[in-house]
C-alpha cells in the first residue's frame, strides 16, 4: 500500500562507493580472527541447541544456529504493551525502521541493512505483500492479534526463493485454546482500541476468533504549511481451525483481515484506504522417520491512495492477488542424517489495480533440495533451489552453513548463500517511471557468527557481507528505477542477555552498519550507521516492568548527503495484575518527547502514551 507515495518518494538505494573505512575494516577482521581462535580450540561437545521453529526449514524443526533467529512470543508482546509490529521489532539487533510519520503510514523495515523488498513476509507460513511495490504493510497487523514472531536473519533464498535476500519474518497469529480474551485501551491523540479473542475445542478441532477495531485521531504528521492531523481507524479480524486427524496428521485453516484507512501528508494525495487479507491452509503428516507438509495460501492486499477533497474511483486502486501452494518432505535417513526435496509455486496478479500496467501477471516455480547432518559436535546445512519465472526465465539459489560446538557451550557459525530478486510492477510499468529494461538483481551473502551461552545469559556476535550485481535501486534524477554495478552492505551486531535474577533480565546490542556502491561511492540513504539499544524487564509479585532504551545515529537524508540529526528514545511499559484474571498496563513512548525523523519532513511521533486492560473469561 501507499504506491503513489512510494513512486514519488521512493528510497534511493545508492551506496557510498567510498571504501570501508579504517573502524570498519579493523572490526571485521577482528571478528573474523576473533572467531578463528575460537574455532581452533573447539572439542568434542555434548551441548546442542534445540529451538524448535518452523521458519529455518519450512518445517517443525530444531534450528542448528540460534545465532540467526529472533524470537518474539506472546509473553513479550503482551509486556511490551506495544501498539504496532514495527514498534515491537525495532526493539531487536539488527533491525532498523522508517516511516513516512504515524503508526499506520508507509513503512520500510531493514534487517542488516537489507530493506523490506529484500526480505521475506509470512503470515502462518504464507507469503504476503503487494506485487506493485513489493513490500508488505505488516504494520497494518496489530500486535494483539500475534502469538508469535519468526525471524530468520540472513539469505534464504534457496528455501524461499526471490527477495529472502535479507531474511524471513513469519508472524503467527494467535490460535491457542486455553482462554478467551477482552482488551481495551485508550491514550493520547484519542487513541483507542477494543479487542475480543475467544477460542474453543470440540473433540479434536480447535477453533479461534478475534476481532480488533482501534484509531487514533493523530497528529499533524509533515513540516509544511498545511495544519492538520493524521489519524487512522482499522478493523481486524482473524480466525482458524485445527484438527487433529490422528497422531500423526494435523489439519489447520487459518484467515486474517484488515480493513481500514489512514491519513498521511504526501504530494499526490493524502488519504490511505486498504483492506488486506490472507488465507492459509496446511496439512502435516509426521511419521517414524518421514514428515510432509502440504500447504497452500491466498493473500490480497488493496489499496486506494487519493486527496481528502475527492471521492476514491478505480483509477486509485493499487491491487495485488497472491497465491501460493508448496509440497516438502523431509526424511530422517539416521538420527544424524536428513534430506529434504519439495516444490512450491506463487502467482502474482495486479490487473484489478486501476493503472495502465503494460503487464499484471506473474508467476514462479520453485524446486527445493536441501541436507542436513546434525551431531553434538558439528552441524552442516546445504540447500540449492531451482526456480523458473516466467517473465525472466531461470535461477540457482544455493545456502551452506556450518555449525561448531565446543564443549563448554560455543558456538561458531560460518555460511554462504546466493539469492535473487525481480523487478516489482511498479519498477517496470508504472506508468510514466516504470523502466521495463530492468534485469534481476543477484546477491552473494557470507556470514560468520558467535554464541557463547552460559547458566544466566549469553553472548551473539555476528558479522554479514552482502554483496549485489545489477542491484535495483530509484534514480530521483531520472524518476525511474534503475540496475547498478556491484554494491555492498556490511553489518556486525553484538547482543547480550543476561538473567540477573529471578526477577530481572536485561538484553544489550550494539549494531555497525556500513552500506555502499562500490561504482559511485554514495552511502545508502536512510539507514543509521550505528544503533544502541537496550531492554530491562523486572517481575516483582503482580508487577513487571520493562524499560527500553534506543540510540541511533543520524543517517543521511539522500545519497551520501546531509544526514538527520541523531536521537535517543526512552519507553517503559508496566503492568498490574488486579486479580487472577485482570491486567491493567501503562505504555509510554518517547518519554523525554524527543524531536527526531527517520525521513526527512517527516517528524516523528512525540511523547505519547496508551493504557491498556486485559480480561481473561
Amino acid at each position: 500500500m501507499g504506491d503513489t507515495e512510494e513512486v514519488a518518494k521512493t528510497e534511493a538505494t545508492c551506496f557510498d562507493s567510498r571504501r570501508l573505512d579504517k573502524s570498519y575494516r579493523t572490526l571485521m577482521k577482528k571478528l573474523i580472527l576473533f572467531s578463528g581462535l575460537i574455532s581452533a580450540t573447539f572439542s568434542y561437545a555434548e551441548t546442542q541447541l534445540d529451538t524448535q521453529t518452523v521458519t529455518a526449514t519450512r518445517l517443525p524443526e530444531n534450528t542448528i544456529n540460534d545465532a540467526q533467529l529472533i524470537i518474539i512470543d506472546r509473553e513479550h508482546i503482551e509486556m511490551s504493551n506495544a501498539q504496532s509490529l514495527p514498534e515491537l521489532l525495532n526493539l531487536e539487533s539488527g533491525i532498523q525502521f522508517t516511516q513516512n510519520g504515524g503508526r499506520l503510514n508507509t513503512t520500510n523495515l531493514y534487517i542488516n541493512g537489507l530493506d523490506n523488498k529484500r526480505i521475506t513476509v509470512l503470515i502462518n507460513g504464507e507469503r504476503v505483500g503487494t506485487g506493485t511495490n513489493g513490500t508488505t504493510a505488516f504494520n497494518l497487523i496489530a500486535p494483539e492479534q500475534v502469538e508469535r514472531i519468526e525471524i530468520i536473519q540472513g539469505a534464504r533464498g534457496a528455501l524461499y526463493g526471490a527477495d529472502a535476500q535479507g531474511g524471513v519474518i513469519n508472524i503467527i497469529t494467535r490460535n491457542e485454546t486455553d482462554n478467551s480474551q477482552l482488551t481495551a485501551a485508550f491514550g493520547s491523540d484519542k487513541n483507542r482500541e477494543l479487542n475480543l479473542r475467544t477460542a474453543t475445542s470440540i473433540g479434536r478441532t480447535s477453533l479461534y476468533f478475534n476481532a480488533q477495531h482501534d484509531a487514533s485521531d493523530g497528529y499533524d504528521i509533515k513540516d509544511d504549511d498545511e495544519s492538520d492531523k493524521d489519524g487512522h481507524e482499522r478493523y481486524s479480524i482473524a480466525g482458524g481451525a485445527a484438527i487433529e486427524i490422528s497422531k500423526q496428521q494435523k489439519l489447520a485453516l487459518d484467515y486474517q483481515r484488515s480493513k481500514g484507512n489512514y491519513e498521511y501528508d504526501g504530494n499526490f494525495g493524502n488519504n490511505a484506504d486498504f483492506d488486506n487479507q490472507a488465507l492459509s491452509a496446511r496439512y502435516q503428516i509426521v511419521a517414524e522417520k518421514l514428515t510432509i507438509s502440504a500447504a497452500a495460501g491466498r493473500s490480497e492486499d488493496n489499496s486506494w491512495d487519493y486527496k481528502d477533497h475527492q471521492k476514491r474511483s478505480a483509477d486509485d486502486l493499487f491491487a495485488t492477488t497472491k497465491n501460493t501452494a508448496s509440497l516438502i518432505g523431509r526424511y530422517r535417513v539416521n538420527s544424524q542424517h536428513s534430506v529434504i526435496l519439495g516444490s512450491d509455486y506463487q502467482s502474482t496478479d495486479i490487473s484489478e489495480s486501476g493503472k495502465d500496467y503494460d503487464e499484471s501477471k506473474d508467476n514462479n516455480t520453485g524446486i527445493i533440495t536441501g541436507y542436513r547432518y546434525t551431531n553434538s559436535f558439528a552441524s552442516v546445512e546445504l540447500g540449492a533451489r531451482h526456480d523458473n519465472n516466467n517473465r525472466y526465465g531461470q535461477f540457482r539459489s544455493f545456502n551452506t552453513q556450518v555449525v561448531l560446538t565446543a564443549e563448554n557451550g560455543d558456538v561458531i557459525s560460518a555460511g554462504q548463500a546466493t539469492a535473487f530478486r525481480t523487478p516489482t510492477f511498479n519498477d517496470l510499468y508504472y506508468p510514466g517511471f516504470g523502466n521495463d529494461e530492468l534485469e534481476p538483481e543477484r546477491s552473494r551473502i557470507w556470514s560468520l557468527g558467535y554464541l557463547r551461552p552460559y547458566n544466566n545469559g549469553s553472548l551473539k556476535l555476528n558479522g554479514q557481507r552482502a554483496i549485489f550485481n545489477n542491484k535495483i535501486t530509484y534514480n530521483p534524477v531520472a524518476f525511474k528505477s534503475e540496475n547498478i554495478g556491484k554494491s555492498s552492505v556490511d553489518s556486525v551486531s553484538l547482543v547480550w542477555k543476561h538473567q540477573w535474577n529471578s526477577s530481572l533480565n536485561s538484553q544489550l546490542s550494539q549494531d555497525w552498519l556500513d552500506a555502499k556502491n562500490d561504482g559511485n561511492g554514495k552511502r545508502l540513504s536512510r539507514i543509521s550507521p550505528r544503533s544502541s539499544k537496550a531492554i530491562i524487564r523486572y517481575y516483582s509479585g503482580a508487577v513487571s516492568t520493562q524499560l527500553e532504551g534506543i540510540y541511533y545515529e543520524g543517517s543521511p537524508k539522500s545519497d551520501g548527503g546531509e544526514r538527520l540529526a541523531s536521537y535517543s528514545l526512552f519507553n517503559a511499559s508496566i503492568n498490574y495484575r488486579v486479580i487472577q484474571d485482570l491486567t491493567v498496563g501503562l505504555r509510554l513512548d518517547n518519554i523525554s518527547d524527543r524531536e527526531y525523523e527517520t525521513i526527512s519532513g517527516y517528524p516523528a511521533p512525540r511523547r505519547s502514551w496508551m493504557l491498556k486492560s486485559r480480561y481473561n473469561f
